[in-house]
């Protein structure tokens, strides 16, 4: 039986013999189509009975040089035959609809893929300014694993710096905002004077536009000086994980939860928290460490941390 593939005509004779009964269903080894050769078989014979002509003998393939002509049909697969009363059409036309469903569904996937990159900030020609900085917003948030898994090793990130020195500035601005009120309250009703000082001192410091003017340059102090701190004690954990560079990276957008300043007063403190959670996360995952390593690494950070917080906010209660 000279069997042929119906998309690359591509052909191979089989022994008829060697076919179970049962199989109507054949694999080309060319393209991977799935195709009925019996009904082909039997198309062939019907027309030979109505138009006797020579018939050709088939090719012989094997002296085909690429290794996919090379390769041999697959055994026909056995599949249950329709029942006699159903046209053998429709099983063709459900295969090519099927056929054609995967083919579109790869092909959205690929689509999906080609505009959902791995850090949408650093692709803004896929959805623009605002809309890469979105969905990298959302991502962070809420898709923390997947988003530092895909962060990947020798990316620049000088993207990633400028997203965390937007995110510090945006915070800047908020608690400028909402800050200005509060340090009026505590200089109009403080009895303690020492207060009243200080507190009429934050708001010309806050007033000038020098504020807003420094915020980019301390900004990109604090990133470097924090993933300096992060490399240095990931490296003493694991120091074939230690990258200063996916570090950076990973602390640069783990500023997104900064978004939540806008909220009066808590949200700067959920923020905070929400960040330290993130980075932790980013570190884990983006490093390709353990929970373990990574809490041996950043734990004594943030234990540091905390204790500085807690004798600052002593300290502004003695003063208030």
């Amino acid at each position: 039986m000279l069997i042929r593939c119906p998309d690359c005509q591509f052909e191979r004779d089989i022994d008829l013999t060697r076919i179970p009964a049962s199989a109507t269903v054949a694999t080309c080894p060319r393209c991977g189509r799935r195709f009925h050769f019996r009904k082909q078989f039997a198309d062939r014979e019907r027309a030979a009975e109505e138009k006797p002509e020579t018939t050709v003998s088939p090719t012989d393939l094997s002296t085909e040089k690429t290794s996919a002509e090379n390769a041999s049909v697959k055994t026909p697969e056995a599949e249950t035959p329709p029942p006699e009363n159903r046209p053998h059409h429709s099983s063709d036309a459900e295969n090519a609809k099927r056929d054609h469903a995967e083919e579109a569904a790869k092909a959205q996937e690929h689509s999906s893929r080609q505009e959902m990159p791995g850090v949408p900030w650093e692709h803004p020609e896929v959805f623009g300014f605002f809309g890469s900085f979105y969905h990298t917003l959302l991502r962070v948030l809420f898709r923390a694993p997947d988003f530092f898994r895909n962060l990947g090793r020798g990316v620049p990130f000088g993207k990633a710096v400028v997203f965390f020195v937007l995110m510090r500035f945006l915070e800047a601005v908020v608690i400028r905002f909402w800050s200005q009120d509060l340090l009026r309250q505590v200089s109009e009703t403080s009895p303690n004077p020492q207060a009243m000082e200080l507190a009429n001192q934050l708001m010309q410091d806050m007033s000038t536009p020098m504020f807003l003017l420094a915020t980019p340059f301390t900004a990109v102090f604090q990133l470097f000086f924090l993933a300096a701190l992060y490399g240095l004690m990931i490296r003493l954990a694991q120091p074939d994980k230690a990258d200063f560079g996916v570090v950076v990276r990973v602390l640069a957008y783990s500023a997104a939860p900064c978004i939540f300043s806008i909220v009066p007063f808590v949200g700067s403190a959920v923020a905070s928290i929400w960040c330290v959670a993130v980075s932790f996360a980013g570190c884990k995952y983006a490093l390709g460490l353990s929970w373990g390593k990574t809490a041996l690494a950043l734990a004594p950070l943030f234990i540091l941390a905390v204790a500085v917080l807690v004798q600052m906010s002593l300290l502004m209660r003695s003063m208030l």
